[in-house]
């Protein structure tokens, strides 16, 4: 699973490099606005390629880039506000490393939850359930310690819980996210953390400047991928 998931990361990160290549092009007066515009969309795979993406791949001018050819980029007034994902997305789960590494004795297992957790999170969503973050994060543990043949305490489990809400930001989040809010760039942040939950996690990130709304799912009671 880690080798498949680690060859997934690796041609991710190999789109994003050639897409990121092509605006440099552009920028720099090698490719027509058109051509960047169909390229970097088909690298991604993505049909409108709006002006928030523009920004994050370093385009200097998102919005003349975005409007040249309205066949090919139409970018609708929807496409000027921008939904961040938080949980490993705008904020980083390796800071849980050391606690995983003290409970279950590798920090790799942090990786084995959370892929627990999301098996959990999309049986929730497939059976339209409502299950808190907290909770499904928590079964999540649970499971894996018995698996691992781990004697997980309430206290050791809920130290990781209680860690979630003070995760980090990724290095480049705050750059990535004043760049798209000098680019007129509406932000919102959409979790399926409880909202207590979600708005701690930003808060202490450093983030809230960043955004008009934090939503979490629990408020209307569907998990963020059916939002």
């Amino acid at each position: 699973m880690e080798r498949k998931d680690a060859i997934l990361n690796d041609a991710q990160r190999l789109k994003r490099y050639l897409a990121e290549e092509m605006v440099e092009k552009y920028d720099e007066g090698h490719m027509s606005r058109r051509q960047m515009i169909e390229t970097v969309g088909r690298i991604l795979g993505v049909g409108v390629v709006s002006p928030a993406l523009l920004v994050s791949l370093g385009c200097s001018n998102p919005e003349e880039a975005s409007v040249e050819e309205p066949q090919n980029a139409l970018v609708p007034e929807s496409a000027r506000v921008c939904v961040c994902d938080v949980n490993e997305t705008l904020l980083d789960l390796g800071a849980l490393d050391p606690d995983f590494e003290r409970i279950f004795g590798e920090a790799s297992t942090r990786q084995t939850w959370f892929e627990q957790f999301l098996d959990l999170w999309l049986t929730e969503l497939v059976t339209g359930g409502d299950t808190d973050f907290g909770k499904i994060g928590g079964g999540a543990l649970e499971m894996v310690a018995e698996r691992e043949g781990v004697d997980l305490s309430d206290e050791d489990k809920q130290q990781i819980l209680d860690g979630i809400k003070e995760l980090p930001p990724h290095p480049e989040v705050k750059e990535s996210l004043g760049r798209l809010r000098d680019a007129g760039i509406r932000l919102a942040a959409l979790t399926n953390s409880a909202q207590q939950v979600a708005d701690a996690q930003i808060d202490n990130a450093g983030l809230r400047e960043y955004f008009e709304q934090v939503l979490s799912a629990d408020s209307c009671k569907q998990l963020e991928a059916g939002t």
